[in-house]
C-alpha cells in the first residue's frame, strides 16, 4: 500500500454528527450523506470538494462512538433537520487510497497505524476519510468506494518520552452505554 502524508486545510461544511453503534454505521452514513446533499441542493449550494467523515476511535474499540459526515461548501448552510454548519479543522494526515468495500477498510487503517508507529508519529484525533468516487457514482456501487483514509498525527515530541499519545474516547460516548 502506498502511504503518504497530506496537509488538509480548514474548510466550512454542511455536516451531520451523531453517536453511532458500529453495526449501524454504514446505514447511518448513507442516510446522512443523502440528507446533506439534499440540504445543499435545497439551498442552491454546491459541494466544494469530496464528502468526508470523521470517526472516533471508540466506534472501533467500544462498538459505539461519535461520527460526523460532512460535505464542504462555501458559506454557512442553514440548519435543516440534522444538518448544521461545521468548520472542519486543518490537519496533517498519514493517508492511503482504499479501493473497495467497507468490509475490508480495517486493513487500510491497520496499514496506517503501522506506518504511524514506525515513523514515531503520535495519533492526534479521530479517523478521517474523504470519499473521492463512490456512493453517488453508479459504476462504483457494486465494488465499493474509492476513498482517501487518514490518521491525523503530530510529530512526537521525543521518542524517548516513553510512548505515544492516542486521542479519542477511552470509553463509549453518551448514548451508547445503555445500548451495549
Amino acid at each position: 500500500m502506498d502511504i503518504g502524508r497530506r496537509k488538509v486545510e480548514r474548510v466550512s461544511a454542511a455536516a451531520i454528527s451523531q453517536v453511532v453503534q458500529v453495526g449501524d454505521l454504514l446505514s447511518w452514513f448513507l442516510g446522512a450523506l443523502g440528507e446533506l446533499h439534499a440540504a445543499l441542493k435545497a439551498q442552491r449550494m454546491a459541494p466544494r470538494g469530496p464528502a468526508g467523515g470523521t470517526y472516533s476511535n471508540a466506534i472501533f474499540s467500544h462498538a459505539c462512538g461519535a461520527a460526523t459526515v460532512f460535505v464542504p461548501c462555501d458559506g454557512n448552510v442553514r440548519a435543516i433537520g440534522r444538518v448544521t454548519t461545521l468548520e472542519v479543522p486543518a490537519v496533517e494526515l498519514a493517508t492511503l487510497v482504499h479501493k473497495g468495500s467497507h468490509a475490508n477498510i480495517d486493513l487500510a487503517y491497520g496499514a496506517l497505524a503501522t506506518y504511524v508507529t514506525r515513523h514515531a508519529l503520535a495519533v492526534d484525533g479521530p479517523l478521517r476519510e474523504y470519499y473521492l468516487v463512490g456512493l453517488r457514482t453508479p459504476p462504483m456501487r457494486a465494488h465499493g468506494v474509492l476513498r482517501l483514509v487518514g490518521l491525523s498525527f503530530k510529530q512526537a515530541e521525543s521518542e524517548a518520552a516513553g510512548g505515544r499519545s492516542v486521542s479519542g474516547a477511552a470509553r463509549p460516548e453518551g448514548g451508547c452505554l445503555a445500548r451495549m
